[in-house]
């Protein structure tokens, strides 16, 4: 609520104390905590720590893959939200490699019809056309 009011720095320290309070009562790999995790990465983004935020965003995704497994839909959520996050910064192989792994499964999951695989497909369909065209600028700038 307070990520939605704008209040980010309250947020911020909200989900801090949230989170270590969930790690000491339920372990750092219960599905609250990952979860306690992921919201507060989605805070750090908003407030533009992206270094910060891709720091939780990865370790949210270790911790689900170990504790839900690679087709969980937190687990995709988690992947295609990191995507998202390395495109954002101009990091498109990275971006590139994370697509690939989780287009798949929430397709499968979802449905490709589903609103969010649209949008993530399209977000990948944006990269490939970026990388093309900065490949046919070099290469056309090249004697």
């Amino acid at each position: 609520m307070l990520k939605d009011q704008g209040k980010l720095d309250a947020a911020e320290e909200m989900m801090r104390r949230a989170l270590a309070a969930e790690e000491k009562t339920l372990g750092r790999y219960h599905e609250n905590t990952l979860i306690t995790t992921w919201t507060l990465a989605s805070v750090l983004k908003k407030q533009k720590k992206l270094d910060l935020a891709e720091d939780m965003m990865r370790r949210t995704l270790a911790g689900d893959e170990k504790t839900l497994g690679p087709d969980h839909g937190n687990t995709l959520i988690t992947l295609l939200g990191l995507a998202e996050l390395l495109n954002e910064q101009g990091r498109y192989e990275e971006a590139s490699l994370l697509y690939k792994r989780g287009l798949p499964g929430a397709a499968k999951r979802s449905g490709e019809d589903s609103p969010w695989v649209v949008w993530h497909s399209e977000e990948y369909s944006d990269l490939l056309e970026r990388v093309k065209a900065t490949r046919d600028e070099t290469q056309s700038s090249s004697p």
